[in-house]
């Protein structure tokens, strides 16, 4: 019985007349007398089970408990999680709109906008006008920012995360006739509203999946960090991915399998920097004021005017962007520079403007191009571009033969002019 309990290795090697390695000899010689001694090295399962509880979580599984959190703390975000189910499957957006209403809230908008804008009424209270401009405030990732405007011109910037409401109980209309609102107001009657917990900067990457390339300034662990603690995902490849974030050393060296890549698909390719700012700043950056890859695309991509990055090249982009060199240039993009088209002019005016709309409270940032261009043989010509600054492939961009109809074409011009400014 002794000998048939034997482990294989120390059989075969008596066959083969070999040596057995000295722990093997050592086991076999533990198992023969038929005990088994507990190792110095390692624990018994007891202990292994006892300490098992005790074991430190991974760093991944740190990082997920953290994620996990990141729309609030403790209970009351548990609670309001559990609330804001319960409310989409018994309240419709009609009856969503006529509590919103009868609590002098925000009922305009899709029904994306709506549903939010309901469950945080219901739960943390009604809220206060805008203290600048009076206007409602509306809760967009991690702040409340308003949604009104100081005049026709300019929209109010506005934000806080930490709102003022107002006291008292939510106001139900008598037509939203259900029986778990009224039920739920009942549980909670004379209790005050609990306080909205924002985890600043816990939303900077949310929804995004951001790919890593290359060597960096520090290791791809300690960016994966950052980016998954403020809501973001980390992707393995290039496929799928928001965006590559990668050292501005890459593109001069040529780039890495994964740089090359991302140019192919057209996904952005940004510096370290944009991380590193918008966690500073507590607000996700444009991808477009640190692209490291606009010159490496035929034609670049150009930089949005209020998110430059304060570096010549920044400056030779926007200068690219522009494209304007005094008042009687012809814009390249029109492509009547080759034919001999030059700026019309009569009575004293130039027929050409270059215009930047811009407004911070709707994140709008725009260029506008107008043009009339007269090309040999007396044939005016209207060029008209709008659009975001740095997206051409997003731009209203024309270029219409007017002939010899001079006066249309200036009316036209006037048109567009009085559409643009409102002058």
């Amino acid at each position: 019985m002794v000998h048939e309990t034997r482990s294989r290795t120390l059989a075969a090697s008596h066959e083969e007349g070999k040596a057995v390695p000295k722990k093997q000899k050592t086991g076999s010689k533990e198992q023969e007398g038929g005990q088994q001694l507990p190792s110095k090295n390692k624990k018994t399962a007891d202990n292994k089970g006892r300490d098992g509880n005790q074991e430190a979580p991974s760093k991944s599984k740190k990082l997920k408990a953290e994620k996990s959190d990141l729309n609030g703390k403790g209970a009351t975000a548990k609670e309001f999680s559990e609330f804001c189910k319960a409310i989409r499957e018994h309240l419709t957006i009609d009856e969503m709109r006529k509590i919103l209403q009868a609590n002098e809230q925000d009922t305009s908008g899709s029904e994306d906008a709506v549903v939010p804008t309901c469950e945080d009424v219901m739960f943390y209270g009604p809220l206060e006008k805008c203290p600048v401009c009076g206007g409602q405030l509306e809760c967009k990732g991690w702040k409340y920012k308003c949604t009104g405007t100081y005049s026709e011109w300019s929209s109010c910037i506005f934000s806080t995360n930490n709102p003022s409401r107002r006291d008292g109980p939510i106001k139900v209309p008598d037509e939203v006739k259900n029986d778990f609102v009224r039920k739920w107001l009942k549980q909670h009657e004379g209790k005050k509203h609990p306080k909205r917990d924002m985890v600043e900067g816990a939303h900077i990457f949310s929804g995004m999946k951001i790919s890593l390339s290359g060597r960096m300034s520090r290791s791809h662990a300690y960016f994966k960090e950052q980016i998954m603690k403020h809501g973001g995902n980390v992707n393995n490849s290039v496929l799928g991915a928001t965006c590559v974030v990668a050292s501005p050393a890459e593109r001069n060296q040529g780039g890495s399998g994964g740089f090359a890549n991302a140019l192919e698909r057209g996904t952005p390719v940004v510096s370290e920097n944009w991380i590193i700012d918008s966690i500073q700043k507590k607000e996700r950056q444009p991808l477009a004021a640190y692209d490291i890859a606009a010159n490496v695309v035929p034609g670049g991509r150009g930089l949005p005017l209020s998110t430059l990055d304060p570096t010549e090249e920044a400056i030779a982009t926007l200068a690219a962007e522009v494209k304007l060199a005094g008042k009687r240039a012809v814009h390249k993009d029109s492509k009547l520079e080759k034919d001999g088209g030059i700026i019309y002019e009569k009575d004293g005016i130039i027929y050409n403007c270059a215009f930047s709309l811009c407004d911070l409270g709707c994140d709008m940032n725009q260029l506008c191009i107008m043009q009339l261009i007269m090309v040999p043989e007396n044939r005016l010509h209207l060029y008209y571009k709008k659009g975001p600054i740095g997206h051409d492939q997003m731009a209203e961009e024309r270029v219409e033969d007017f002939g010899s109809r001079v006066n249309d074409a200036i009316m036209e011009f006037v048109l567009l002019f009085e559409e643009v400014t409102g002058n």
